[in-house]
């Protein structure tokens, strides 16, 4: 899936989401190309990659502006193999107990998960005739299928993201992967005493690639459970 000399293209919120992981094993390869989309406000994501990388600046919940981005990268390259869309793991902004969820909460979880799906979506509808833009792969979440305490705008959000991918995958190649927790490789259980169940970032990427070499396409879980 990842073919030699292949573009790739990470956009969204890169260093709070799978993103970073997902940019870094791309960046490891010598063989690729790989355009950074990130969004203005999203904290930069550090990583070398020489001539072999390009960052671009974009409001990914915007389509005109994600496509103008991606289309900038075909501008550079010629074609895009594929698309790997990031948004930020649940924080403060997007948690909160059902009595204190609010409109904060649910915009929020609505900026950085649902509405890049939507964004993306249409971006590629209306892209230029002739463009190659490979597959597309969406950040989503365990929560959007079991749930969790204090989720519930960020489950919702990435519950339509689902839903995105789910009906664009009859068209193509989309996919959208429901990650559990991801913690640093070198960082002890959250919970002392309870099986720790999060993946690690060479975990993940392993994944992903096993995922896109069996071109799986609509809505994935991953879960060690």
């Amino acid at each position: 899936t990842l073919r030699r000399n292949g573009v790739f293209v990470v956009a969204g919120h890169l260093a709070s989401g799978l993103g970073r992981v997902w940019a870094e094993g791309l960046a490891a390869r010598p063989d690729l190309r790989l355009a950074l989309v990130e969004a203005p406000d999203a904290a930069p994501l550090e990583i070398a990659g020489g001539e072999r990388l390009i960052r671009l600046t974009a409001d990914v919940a915007d389509a005109d502006a994600l496509r103008g981005a991606l289309e900038a990268v075909v501008a550079r390259w010629g074609r895009i193999d594929g698309t790997f869309l990031s948004s930020p793991f649940s924080d403060a902004g997007t948690t909160a107990p059902l009595p204190l969820l609010g409109a904060a909460q649910l915009a929020r979880a609505e900026a950085t998960c649902a509405a890049p799906a939507e964004a993306l979506a249409q971006a590629l509808a209306e892209a230029s005739a002739g463009m190659r833009l490979g597959f597309r792969c969406v950040q989503g979440s365990l929560s959007s299928v079991v749930g969790g305490a204090g989720l519930a705008a960020y489950a919702g959000a990435h519950h339509r993201a689902d839903l995105v991918v789910a009906g664009r995958a009859r068209e193509g190649d989309w996919l959208s992967i429901a990650w559990d927790h991801l913690r640093d490789a070198e960082a002890p259980p959250a919970r002392p005493g309870i099986p720790d169940l999060s993946l690690t970032p060479a975990q993940a990427w392993e994944a992903t690639l096993r995922l896109l070499a069996a071109r799986q396409t609509g809505c994935a879980i991953v879960s060690r459970a």
